[in-house]
């Protein structure tokens, strides 16, 4: 929801800049989006349907946030220290069917922006990089009867094919690869995907190279959870195939927060009390955050430019010091009122930067004002 507030004050601020009755919306802005997990969710349906944060607001507002996070008895008393995953994913993918849409495919299409999603392959053991460029164009949606004429017997065809062309209808829909890189460990199921995706040794090529998976997947974030440099690295290789390699590369890039303090309470809001720690204090800690934390990727994203202050914008901050509770999974109402809050204040802290970096025209008094946080 952060990530989503703060592209809503983005939206509302280029509405000065539009020459027409059509709305500028954040897809109009960029050649290209990535994310895991949340940011995997926003890039599809960003990337894929020109989503607006207005419409993406109205898809995962409270009422969709409690029922996927919808704690039983049990959830509140055990947390993630549980034998199944905390939530059943039910909601969630029925908010990304809504987001995305049924039929979509996770393959090139008219908007002709590029997408790439981390998810983490339980079988393989190994990120999975879904990139939509790897996929022939197709129809954005097909009709079952469709699908399965396409789908066929994919083991058989998968042992016949000699891998020179894309098989029809091999790209996995789009909500499905939306639903794999948000299946957080402990939180939800791993999800089940038999589909066809790029080699990593060749991301975003010209002539995709192609090979089949059938595995279970959950949230990128398990070993990528900020794909900026992936995303800047792909970006850069492109531009090279294309002759364009002096077409400069600019990233912003939205973080949802940290926690950066341990909990109070049970005696600990020291770090020297991690001295003592046993699984269950680690567990209520905040471990899953540190294990992903990304903070290397920001500092390697300022190596990866020339000039890092003019051509990468990087916006995350501090939950605790907002009053932000560390749990991702927390929809009471205030924690969701804080949450407008800090998007209100990053806005106002990064406004002018992302308008640099957009080579946008910067007026203080209109661009940098966000929306009211009880209006969002």
């Amino acid at each position: 929801m952060l990530t989503i507030f703060f592209l809503r004050h983005l939206e509302h601020s280029l509405a000065s800049l539009a020459r027409t009755n059509d709305k500028l919306l954040v897809h109009d802005l960029f050649d290209m989006f990535a994310g895991t997990s949340a940011g995997g969710m926003l890039a599809t349906a960003v990337g894929l349907r020109r989503q607006s944060m207005s419409e993406l607001s109205a898809v995962f507002n409270c009422d969709t946030m409690c029922s996927i996070f919808d704690k039983s008895f049990i959830d509140r008393l055990c947390g993630n220290v549980q034998f199944r995953p905390k939530y059943d994913g039910d909601a969630k993918t029925a908010a990304l069917k809504r987001a995305i849409g049924e039929r979509t495919r996770f393959c090139r299409n008219a908007t002709g922006k590029f997408v790439l999603v981390p998810t983490y392959d339980l079988e393989a053991w190994e990120s999975v990089f879904f990139v939509n460029h790897d996929f022939p164009t197709l129809s954005a949606t097909t009709t079952d009867r469709e699908d399965r004429q396409a789908r066929g017997d994919r083991r058989a065809r998968e042992d016949n094919w000699s891998g020179d062309a894309p098989l029809d209808h091999s790209a996995p829909l789009a909500y499905k690869v939306a639903d794999a890189t948000s299946a957080a460990p402990t939180y939800f199921p791993a999800v089940h995907l038999e589909t066809y995706v790029g080699r990593v040794e060749r991301a975003m090529p010209d002539e995709p190279s192609l090979r089949y998976v059938d595995s279970w997947f959950v949230d990128g974030g398990v070993n990528k959870n900020n794909p900026a440099l992936t995303a800047a690295l792909a970006a850069r290789r492109h531009l090279r195939n294309h002759g364009q390699q002096t077409r400069p590369i600019r990233v912003l890039s939205l973080g949802t927060g940290q926690s950066k303090h341990f909990r109070k309470g049970g005696g600990t809001d020291d770090a020297s009390d991690a001295e003592d720690f046993g699984g269950i204090q680690w567990m209520r800690n905040n471990l899953l955050q540190m294990l992903m934390d990304e903070t290397h990727t920001h500092q390697e994203m300022q190596l990866f430019f020339d000039e890092p202050e003019r051509d990468y914008v990087r916006v995350n901050g501090d939950l605790g010091e907002a009053g932000v509770a560390p749990d991702l999974d927390d929809t009471s109402s205030d924690n969701v009122d804080a949450i407008r809050r800090l998007s209100c204040k990053w806005w106002r802290e990064h406004a002018e930067r992302v308008y640099a970096l957009l080579d946008l025209p910067f007026d203080a008094s209109v661009c940098s004002e966000p929306i009211a946080w009880d209006q969002l």
